[in-house]
């Protein structure tokens, strides 16, 4: 009978240090973040730090825009996200495009998966970060800025503002627009080339002017450049962007 104890003893014992150790696994796996990224840290610290987050175009990566992270707010962290879809090596999109017969054809569930990801990588990357609610940015080129037109305009709760560089609206970003009263304190600085031979300036224009009439405060900027991104430009991203970090 004693060795009957004993053995029961023994044997809860061990059950419990495996439930404690299944537990103690289950409470320690790190949150899955949905996008590869690269991270430029704050350098002057502070408890709730505002957020970048940067959105390369069709056919780039992470690194593309990751040089203009020396450029911004110091208390601020930078987070350069990479889109989902492989199109080649070190080659990626938010979704794919055709453009063999001269129009930008597009799949639209996958843009709408992408903007669901993005939607989820901000609430990721927040709590890992410890990020100010109220001081996040996105920062988008292209079809990065497609796609922050995208979530900003469908979630406007989501962000404080948004920098869209030589993009454009989607039909769906027009139809499916998010809390008006929140919409009318979204802020977005909106930047194009006049040479733009990939996105014509009158994208740009279009997606101002629809900002506008949704309630966003925008600040639309033209540039004598192609598709690209010039000194000036940056200069005046980062003055809008100061303002808007308080």
């Amino acid at each position: 009978m004693n060795k009957y104890r004993l053995f029961l003893r023994k044997s809860f014992s061990y059950f419990l240090i495996a439930v404690l150790i299944i537990a103690g696994c289950a409470f320690f796996v790190p949150e899955k973040i949905p996008l590869v990224y690269k991270v430029r840290a704050a350098s002057i610290k502070t408890a709730h730090p505002g957020l970048v987050i940067m959105l390369h175009g069709l056919g780039s990566n992470e690194d593309d825009m990751f040089g203009l992270a020396t450029h911004l707010p110091k208390e601020m962290i930078v987070v350069s996200a990479r889109a989902p879809i492989t199109l080649a090596k070190d080659s990626y999109a938010w979704y794919k495009v055709d453009r063999s017969n001269g129009k930008f054809i597009y799949d639209a569930s996958e843009a709408e998966r992408a903007r669901v990801l993005i939607s989820q990588f901000i609430d990721a990357v927040s709590k890992k970060f410890r990020i100010d609610a109220k001081r996040i940015f996105l920062l988008g080129f292209s079809q990065g800025a497609i796609m922050s037109y995208s979530v900003a305009l469908s979630q406007p709760e989501k962000v404080k503002g948004i920098m869209a560089l030589s993009g454009r609206l989607m039909a769906e970003s027009r139809v499916k627009t998010g809390n008006p009263d929140k919409l009318k304190q979204l802020q977005a600085f909106i930047a194009h080339g006049t040479d733009d031979e990939i996105l014509p300036v009158t994208d740009s224009r279009e997606a101002a002017a629809f900002c506008t009439s949704e309630g966003v405060q925008v600040l639309m900027k033209e540039y004598p450049i192609k598709h690209q991104i010039s000194e000036q430009e940056l200069a005046d991203l980062l003055r809008w962007l100061n303002a808007q970090n308080m």
